[in-house]
């Protein structure tokens, strides 16, 4: 699998983080063509206008023929919100 980073989340207490947790579990899962992309960051405008502001996700999922998904991981249960 490609992952290309070279940070992740760091442990606490000895355990996985959150992100940790998922971006192993996502390595296993997902085919080769899928590019995982932990911790990226940002510098975006929400329009021409705005002041520049920077951000960052857990993790970016990303396939030449499907596009990409943008992750934010969260410590607590594991569930899905579409929108």
């Amino acid at each position: 699998m490609g992952v290309e980073a070279t940070e992740v989340a760091r442990r606490t207490e000895g355990r996985p983080t959150a992100e940790e947790t998922v971006l192993t579990a996502l390595r296993a899962a997902l085919p080769s063509d899928y590019r995982l992309y932990p911790n990226v960051r940002w510098i975006s405008k929400a329009d021409a206008s705005a002041p520049a502001r920077d951000g960052e996700t857990d993790l970016l999922i990303v396939h030449p023929e499907h596009g990409l998904l943008v992750v934010d991981t969260k410590g607590e249960l594991i569930r899905r919100e579409l929108v």
